[in-house]
């Protein structure tokens, strides 16, 4: 019958229309969704994106460090062989100072030795000993 039929078909177009809503529903909340996912996923590219500078920051610095480092070791090399120059030349300067002194030491006795006076008979007489052993060459 015609208003069965009718009826049905309201039934049927009720049902669609509800079922139409509760997809429409459906399909708001999965664009909201998406747009949720997408706003996360461009925040974890900025995040990445800082973290690649921060990287980069730090390989630079790691960069720099290792230079002064090198620079630094370089630096100290040189030094080291500077001191050991100086040294080197301090312990001849020594040298050559003991070497004054003995010199020194042996004009001194020498010259205390050749000062003795011997008196005789009121006179005096300057004795003068050998000294050609007491230079080298």
């Amino acid at each position: 019958s015609l208003d069965m039929l009718i009826k049905e078909t309201k039934s049927t177009a009720q049902v669609v229309s509800s079922t139409s809503q509760s997809l429409s529903a459906s399909a708001e909340e999965l664009s909201a969704s998406a747009n949720q996912v997408s706003d996360n996923i461009v925040q974890i590219a900025r995040g990445v994106e800082n973290q690649a500078q921060q990287v980069e920051e730090v390989r630079k610095a790691t960069v720099d460090l290792r230079t002064l480092s090198r620079r630094g070791a370089s630096e100290a090399e040189s030094t080291a062989r500077q001191t050991a120059k100086a040294a080197q030349e301090a312990l001849i300067g020594s040298q050559a100072a003991q070497e004054a002194i003995d010199r020194t030491t042996r004009i001194f006795n020498v010259t205390s030795e050749s000062a003795l006076v011997v008196k005789f008979d009121h006179a005096e007489i300057l004795l003068l000993p050998d000294v050609s052993h007491s230079f080298p060459g």
